[in-house]
């Protein structure tokens, strides 16, 4: 870990509760945010996973990945061959549209599937800082530069 940074974590879409958990004891410390680690295939980076009528769900994001060597997390590109914000929307609606205040999130977390967004970090980014605003956690999530 760098010593320029108190905690140092990956990126992820919409993270699981233990990452918030570790984002709430470390307010008031550096926090980074892995910008040049290699991409993992099946992890938290482009998957989440939300509790449906049915169960757990997993949604993921589909990436493209260049043929060949690794690539670093901020360069892995969202595949436009997917409709998978719509998808995911729906996920989101079934599993939570009925519960008390969606159909004021739901507003919110519109713009996040609407854009285009042509990089994963970008997107992981954003949602990031939208979910800590609405858990009113007061961190700085600083990318490393090495």
């Amino acid at each position: 870990m760098p010593p320029s940074f108190d905690l140092l974590l990956a990126t992820a879409y919409a993270p699981p509760v233990s990452f918030f958990s570790r984002l709430y004891s470390s307010q008031g410390k550096r926090i980074g945010l892995e910008a040049h680690e290699h991409y993992l295939k099946q992890s938290y980076r482009n998957r989440c996973r939300i509790l449906s009528p049915n169960g757990i769900q997993s949604l993921t994001i589909p990436v493209e990945l260049p043929a060949g060597g690794k690539t670093l997390i901020r360069d892995v590109r969202i595949s436009a061959h997917s409709d998978w914000r719509h998808l995911h929307l729906q996920a989101l609606r079934t599993a939570y549209g009925a519960t008390p205040f969606f159909q004021y999130y739901i507003d919110e977390l519109l713009p996040f599937y609407e854009r285009k967004y042509a990089f994963l970090w970008d997107f992981n980014g954003d949602l990031l800082t939208w979910l800590l605003q609405q858990l009113d956690l007061e961190v700085e999530l600083l990318p490393t530069e090495e």
